[in-house]
C-alpha cells in the first residue's frame, strides 16, 4: 500500500505540509482558509479535491496541538486525529476515492501562528510546502474583527516587516473582517511558499475626544426636532412687542378684526370673523394675510375654515379690555397729552 511521506518545514512552530505520492499522484485543487482568533489561536479549514490515480492514505502533519477537530469527503473514507510528540496529525484513508467522488475536508483549531511583535501589534505566519504537485493551491486568511494590517510606514517599529507577504496577496473586506487572499497555478513539488501577515488594532478615538462631536450632534438633533415639531404644528412664537403697540397703526378695518380676536380669548375662526364683522370673505381674507405678514397674527388651517389667533398679547389680560376699548384709550391718552 502506497503512503505518503511528510516534509515540514518549520516556521515559528507551525508547518503545513502535503505528503508525498507516488510520482502520479498530484494535488488537483488545494485551498486553505485561516480565521485568526483574538486568543491568537487560529481556526482552520482545508479542502482538497485529489487527481487521479489519488494515494491509497494522506497524512496532514501540525506541529501543535490540535483541538475541535472534524472532517467530511463525498466519498466512503475514515479520518483520525494522532498525536506524536508536539506533532499532531491528521490521517485520512483515501481507498475509495474515484473520478467523481474525490473531494476531503477537515477542520481544526490550533496555535503557533501568531506571535506579538509588541503592544497591540501581532504577526501571523506559516510555511506551506507540498512534496506532490498541485495544479491550483489558494489560501485565505482572515484577521480578528477590529484588527487591521500595519501601514507601510509602520514596518520599522514592526521590525522592517511589510504588512503582507508575499506582495502579490489581495486583500478586501467581508464587513466585519479584513481578508487576504493569494493564489499559485501549478505549484511544483518542492516549492515553498511563505505566508505573513502583520496586524494591529484599529486605532479609536478616545471617548474625551469624540465628547465636542457628540455635543454638536446632539444640538442638531435638537435644532432638527423643534424645526420638525415646529413645522408639524404650525407654531409661531409671540414676540416681545405688544398689541396696545400697534393698535394706533392699524386702519379701521384691521382694528374690527383684532376686536373680533380679543372678544375671544385672542382667537377665533375665520368664518365666524367673516360673521361678525360682516365683510366679504374675500376682504377678510386679504385683511388676515396682512396682519399675518406684519407678524399681529398667526393661521391654522382647520377643515375648510382657519383658525386665527393673536401674536401679540395685550398688556391687559384677554377679557378686561372690551373690543374697541383699546384704541380708545389710546385716543384719550394722546388728547390728555396735548391737553
Amino acid at each position: 500500500m502506497k503512503r505518503f511521506t511528510a516534509i515540514v518545514s518549520v516556521l515559528f512552530v507551525l508547518a503545513v505540509a502535503i505528503p508525498a505520492a507516488a510520482e502520479a499522484s498530484a494535488i488537483q485543487f488545494y485551498e486553505i482558509t485561516t480565521e485568526i482568533l483574538d486568543s491568537g489561536l487560529s481556526r482552520n479549514e482545508v479542502k482538497i479535491t485529489f487527481d487521479i490515480p489519488a494515494p491509497s492514505r494522506i497524512d496532514y502533519p501540525i506541529i501543535s496541538d490540535v483541538t475541535g477537530f472534524g472532517w467530511a469527503a463525498n466519498f466512503n473514507t475514515t479520518c483520525t486525529l494522532n498525536k506524536q510528540g508536539v506533532t499532531s496529525i491528521i490521517s485520512c484513508d483515501l481507498e475509495n476515492v474515484t473520478k467523481n467522488q474525490r473531494s476531503l475536508s477537515f477542520n481544526y483549531t490550533s496555535a503557533g501562528f501568531v506571535r506579538q511583535l509588541e503592544k497591540d501589534k501581532w504577526i501571523y505566519r506559516f510555511d506551506y510546502q507540498s512534496s506532490v504537485p498541485v495544479t491550483t493551491l489558494a489560501i485565505t486568511v482572515k484577521l480578528p474583527e477590529g484588527k487591521g494590517l500595519i501601514k507601510p510606514g509602520d514596518s520599522q517599529t514592526a521590525g522592517g516587516l511589510l504588512p503582507y507577504a508575499p506582495a502579490d496577496g489581495e486583500t478586501r473586506t467581508d464587513g466585519r473582517r479584513i481578508l487576504l487572499d493569494w493564489a499559485r497555478n501549478n505549484f511544483k513539488a518542492g516549492d515553498l511558499l511563505s505566508i505573513s501577515v502583520v496586524y494591529e488594532n484599529i486605532q479609536i478615538l478616545p471617548f474625551s475626544n469624540l465628547l465636542p462631536v457628540l455635543a454638536a450632534s446632539i444640538v442638531i438633533l435638537i435644532g432638527v426636532s423643534v424645526y420638525l415639531y415646529r413645522k408639524k404644528n404650525k407654531i409661531i412664537f409671540k414676540t416681545e412687542e405688544t398689541l396696545d403697540s400697534v393698535l394706533p397703526i392699524l386702519k379701521e378695518d384691521e382694528r374690527k378684526v383684532i376686536d373680533c380676536l380679543l372678544s375671544d380669548n385672542g382667537e377665533k375662526m375665520q368664518r365666524k370673523i367673516v360673521y361678525e364683522t360682516n365683510f366679504s370673505k374675500a376682504k377678510v381674507s386679504r385683511l388676515i394675510n396682512d396682519l399675518k405678514k406684519r407678524g399681529i397674527v398667526g393661521v391654522e388651517e382647520r377643515g375648510r375654515t382657519n383658525r386665527v389667533f393673536l401674536l401679540k398679547k395685550p398688556k391687559e389680560p384677554f377679557g378686561t379690555i372690551k373690543p374697541g376699548e383699546a384704541a380708545q384709550n389710546e385716543v384719550k391718552t394722546d388728547d390728555h397729552s396735548k391737553g
